[in-house]
């Protein structure tokens, strides 16, 4: 399935004629015209050009901004965004930033309260600002391949209206955030990192009823107590359809408790529905009946 379409030229010239200057697309190679009606604006850039931020200046009532930078694309690094940016456009709803050279974000991020979608997939972060735990209204966020990533705000779990989080390829992340277990509105969460202490376990997924689709659990080797693998509540996620348990594999040479591994996997089932369940680097002797 395609995830984009091609129109007619005459189409695309009349749907930009309707749309005047509330709905503006440049390239590098553009000359870009905002103005205060302005209020969706995509920006392509080109190999080696700086990426044009000022522009972003002329309007404070933008809602969407994409800055469309293709996976591989030779940019100029980005040290940090602006900070005074994020003051300028406190309207935004959708921000994608996704490939952007860049591997910091500033605090001021935390001002935009009516952001409900950001994208940061395949950037050179290696920590979210802690102000990211105020956006109260941030129903996704893509860390997608954010390889240098270590670590997530403190007070995630004040993200109460997050339906999906998305961080495959964030080998780098230590632990998952306390308090991932207020997150009841969660519906797709692709990797839960299990870290050892209060806040940070296996059993924070208890109350993570409205998962659904593919979910990875990965560090098991830090689950301490068997009985946190079984306030997970797995049975109960009857939305998900493919279930990943991961332990790490440079573990393989150490010693491993079998038995301890084999009630972990039989206090995680899932539930019937279920379609796919994987198991990785799993050191227990049988599998569950």
């Amino acid at each position: 399935m395609k995830s984009w379409f091609t129109i007619h030229p005459l189409f695309h010239d009349l749907a930009q004629f309707i749309l005047g200057d509330v709905c503006v697309r440049c390239t590098a190679s553009d000359t870009c015209v905002l103005s205060d009606k302005t209020r969706y604006f995509s920006f392509l850039p080109a190999p080696h050009e700086p990426i044009k931020l000022k522009e972003l200046y002329a309007t404070m009532s933008l809602r969407s901004l994409l800055i469309l930078c293709q996976d591989g694309m030779d940019l100029a690094p980005i040290k940090q965004l602006p900070y005074d940016l994020f003051l300028m456009l406190r309207s935004l709803r959708v921000l994608c930033l996704a490939n952007l050279p860049t591997s910091d974000l500033p605090d001021s991020i935390g001002t935009l309260k009516h952001l409900r979608f950001l994208d940061l997939s395949n950037t050179s972060i290696t920590r979210l600002p802690e102000s990211v735990s105020t956006l109260c209204n941030l129903q996704t966020l893509l860390l997608n391949d954010c390889r240098k990533l270590i670590e997530l705000p403190t007070d995630f779990g004040n993200l109460i209206n997050l339906r999906q989080i998305r961080m495959v390829g964030c080998d780098k992340l230590k632990k998952m955030p306390d308090g991932v277990g207020r997150l009841t509105n969660i519906q797709t969460c692709s990797d839960f990192f299990v870290g050892k202490t209060n806040g940070y376990r296996v059993s924070e997924l208890g109350n993570l009823f409205q998962l659904r689709g593919e979910l990875t659990i990965a560090r098991l080797e830090n689950v301490e107590n068997n009985m946190d693998a079984m306030k997970a509540n797995m049975k109960m996620k009857q939305y998900l359809h493919t279930l990943i348990l991961k332990w790490n594999d440079t573990q393989r040479g150490n010693s491993r408790d079998a038995e301890s591994e084999e009630q972990i996997v039989n206090f995680l089932q899932p539930h019937a529905n279920l379609k796919i369940l994987v198991i990785l680097s799993y050191g227990g002797l049988r599998f569950p009946s």
